[in-house]
Parts: C-alpha cells; sequence; structure tokens
C-alpha cells in the first residue's frame, strides 16, 4: 500500500524559528524524505567546499610561483612590498575582495615551502588553505611541518609553543 502524500497546498505563513522561511502544513511529505534528502544536500555540500579548497589553493600556489619568478627577473632595486601591494590593487578593482597584498604575500611562501606539484596535489586535497597557510611559517625543517600537519589551524596561530616546541606540541 502506498503512504498517503497530501496534495500540495498553499504553504502556511512565515515560521521565525526556520528564518522566515514558509512551513508546509503536517502530513505535506512523508515525514522521512527530509530525512532521507538533507544527508544527501550535505554530501553534496561538503564534496563541493572540498573542490573549492583545492582549486583555491592550487590557484594559490600557482600565483605564488608566477610572482616569484616575477620577483627574480625583475630589476633588482625593485621594491617586491610596493610590486606586490600595485598586484593586490589591480586585483581587486578587477576582481574585488580577496587579493590584498597580504594574501598575495602568502602565495610566493606557499610555493617556496611545496615546490613539488605532486605534493602540492597531495596536501591541497587534505588541508584547508588556512591550515596550509599556517604551515608555511614554521620555520623548522620540511620534515617538523608534517608533525603540524594534523594540529588543528587555531592551535598553529595561537600557540607560541607549537612553533617554539615542535615534539612537544604533538
Amino acid at each position: 500500500m502506498k503512504p498517503s502524500v497530501s496534495r500540495p497546498t498553499q504553504l502556511s505563513d512565515s515560521d521565525p524559528s526556520t528564518g522566515g522561511a514558509s512551513t508546509p502544513p503536517a502530513g505535506f511529505f512523508p515525514s522521512h524524505l527530509l530525512d532521507e534528502v538533507r544527508p544527501l544536500i550535505d554530501a553534496v555540500r561538503q564534496r563541493e567546499a572540498s573542490a573549492v579548497n583545492a582549486g583555491l589553493t592550487q590557484l594559490y600556489w600557482h600565483i605564488g610561483r608566477r610572482i616569484s619568478a616575477e620577483l627574480r627577473q625583475g630589476q633588482r632595486d625593485t621594491n617586491h612590498q610596493q610590486a606586490i601591494a600595485a598586484l593586490a590593487m589591480q586585483l581587486t578593482a578587477y576582481f574585488g575582495k580577496g587579493w590584498s597584498a597580504q594574501q598575495l604575500r602568502h602565495c610566493p611562501r606557499f610555493a617556496k615551502t611545496f615546490p613539488d606539484e605532486k605534493i602540492l596535489s597531495a596536501v591541497r586535497r587534505e588541508l584547508s588553505w588556512p591550515h596550509l597557510k599556517a604551515l608555511i611559517y614554521i620555520d623548522d625543517l620540511p620534515q617538523t611541518r608534517l608533525l603540524y600537519r594534523n594540529l588543528p589551524r587555531r592551535t598553529l596561530e595561537h600557540e607560541p609553543t607549537a612553533r617554539a616546541h615542535p615534539i612537544a606540541a604533538v
């Protein structure tokens, strides 16, 4: 026997507990439908967020390589900070927020920290950009950075002992 489903009717008034969204009357859809659909949406959102993060991380790496190469080829008297600030202004004018000089300064360091694109490919799928950004400022040996890989980003940013004593922090 098929479960009975009410025909669509006009939705009731807005429900403040749902951010003002309209709520269907009881029996509008089978009760299990929401329980089945919500995990599908959540899974796609998570996959898409991971894909966006991986894509942005790769973009920042390529930008870092280009900035580094350009600064190496440029005149020795070129002020690198001014060159990056000028690029940031141009990118911001063209693309909007997100291209500050501070953000662009992270990119060459990121490319220097992970010079091999194969390694980049592995870490960009596992770690978020904020986590990677925290890792690139650990000045110890590359092997020590691997110890930090599983620490939360906030620990890396806010715990001075995590930077000073890598073994003790892990």
